[in-house]
């Protein structure tokens, strides 16, 4: 990919936003994991009271109130993972692959648009393997969000 994102969308931000914070007010130990590239592209950076996890292939890279990994397995063998209630994988297209298969659930942004010059994508959702938690009204396009969008949430079958 080219490290560039087709649209600046905020209105899947506010459903991790949403989902995090009531982790937090709850009283639930979260960490958040994201590529380099994406975590680079947040505009607020590291959330803060949160475990911020950056998996990089350049393992000289520091970022700012984040933890820096060089592979899953080194993801996977931290205390605080291993201690934590909730892991929130954010992206981007490769970090989803890599975590796709350990996850339980998915908090998914569905955007009403083609993007014909994209070139990275989330993992494909099979429905034998995934069931529809919830579906939100659909949203309409606005002055932060170009295009209509709703949020959908998938639990595996077990």
């Amino acid at each position: 990919g080219n490290a560039t994102l087709n649209t600046r969308f905020e209105g899947g931000y506010s459903l991790f936003v949403g989902a995090a914070y009531s982790a937090m007010i709850y009283d639930v130990e979260s960490a958040r994991v994201a590529g380099d590239h994406y975590f680079e592209s947040l505009p607020k950076g590291a959330l803060p009271n949160r475990v911020n996890i950056v998996l990089t292939k350049d393992e000289e890279k520091i970022f700012d109130d984040a933890i820096s990994c060089s592979s899953i397995d080194e993801v996977m063998n931290l205390r605080v993972i291993k201690n934590c209630e909730k892991c929130f994988v954010i992206g981007g297209a490769e970090i989803y692959k890599h975590f796709f298969d350990l996850a339980d659930k998915l908090y998914v942004t569905s955007i009403r648009h083609t993007f014909e010059d994209a070139d990275a994508f989330f993992p494909e959702i099979d429905i034998d393997n995934w069931r529809i938690n919830s579906v939100s009204d659909e949203f309409k396009a606005d002055e932060k969000n170009e295009f209509p969008y709703f949020f959908a949430v998938y639990e595996r079958i077990r």
